[in-house]
């Protein structure tokens, strides 16, 4: 009697399991991928690059500047491998991420492209990064001193994943030098 018992709690709590994970995936899908759109930016947005100037703050290199058109194409990146299902430095037509810079107008003496696919936490990206010696070292290097990052929803290899597009650079009219002669952010020329 004992066992009968047990095991009618237990498939009620099944059943209960069950109906909320219904619940949920019928929320998801009435949503139109709204759900799924907030939830990267409350996840993932801004956090990179702060946890990314932690790491950097540790191992002793100064903070990445955030750069609105490493903004640019950082997102133009994140959404074209969103769109095209790919997940690579080249894309599909056999553009490497300088495409994206130029076509920012960004003017660059050095730059670099960190990229996830398939995880939910900024935190979780970072230790990846952290863990993979030429992400790590891009990350930390101090030949960078500005960043942008993008955040797209996508499919790749059939399942929903968001894409994200870490690009750090050095100006060509490097952060130190702007700020010597007043030249504010974003010029890249000399006047």
């Amino acid at each position: 009697m004992n066992n009968t018992r047990k095991r009618t709690r237990y498939l009620i709590f099944l059943a209960v399991i069950a109906a909320f994970l219904n619940c949920v995936v019928a929320f998801i899908i009435s949503s139109n991928g709204d759900f799924l759109n907030n939830l990267k930016t409350q996840i993932v947005g801004e956090e990179i690059l702060q946890l990314a100037n932690e790491q950097r703050t540790i191992y002793r290199a100064e903070s990445l500047v955030l750069n609105e058109e490493l903004m640019q194409a950082a997102q133009m990146k994140a959404d074209d491998m969103a769109e095209k299902g790919y997940f690579s430095h080249t894309d599909p037509e056999g553009r490497k991420f300088s495409h994206w810079l130029n076509e920012a107008g960004y003017k660059y003496t050095y730059a670099a492209e960190n990229l996830a696919v398939k995880f939910l936490k900024s935190g979780s990206i970072i230790k990846a990064w952290m863990k993979s010696p030429s992400h790590r070292a891009s990350m930390l290097s101090e030949k960078y001193s500005e960043a942008g990052v993008g955040i797209a929803l996508g499919s790749y290899k059939e399942n929903p994943s968001f894409f994200v597009v870490l690009l750090m650079a050095e100006p060509d009219v490097p952060l130190k030098v702007q700020k010597l002669f007043n030249l504010g952010p974003g010029v890249s020329k000399w006047q």
